[in-house]
C-alpha cells in the first residue's frame, strides 16, 4: 500500500492510495470489477489500473528512442 496520507501541493492528504496486486489477469480483473464502485467508509471506491510513473516512462521512452508525443 503505497499513497496513503502523501501531501498533494497544496498541503492536503490525498484521496488516493496504490495497492500492488499479484496474481492471475482473469483473477485481478475480477477482483477489479467487484470492488470498484463498492461504498467503504462512505466513499465510493473507484479501482482501476494505475498510469505508469511519469519519470519511468519518459526514461523508458527515451531510452527506446520513442519521440514523447509518439508514446501517448
Amino acid at each position: 500500500l503505497d499513497g496513503c496520507g502523501q501531501l498533494d501541493t497544496l498541503g492536503d492528504t490525498g484521496p488516493f492510495a496504490y495497492v500492488v496486486l499479484e496474481g492471475m489477469e482473469k483473477d485481478l480483473a475480477k477482483c477489479m470489477n467487484v470492488l470498484s464502485g463498492c461504498i467503504w467508509k462512505g466513499t465510493k471506491l473507484c479501482i482501476g489500473e494505475a498510469k505508469p510513473n511519469y519519470r519511468q516512462w519518459y526514461a523508458l521512452s527515451f531510452y527506446l528512442c520513442i519521440p514523447p508525443h509518439a508514446a501517448l
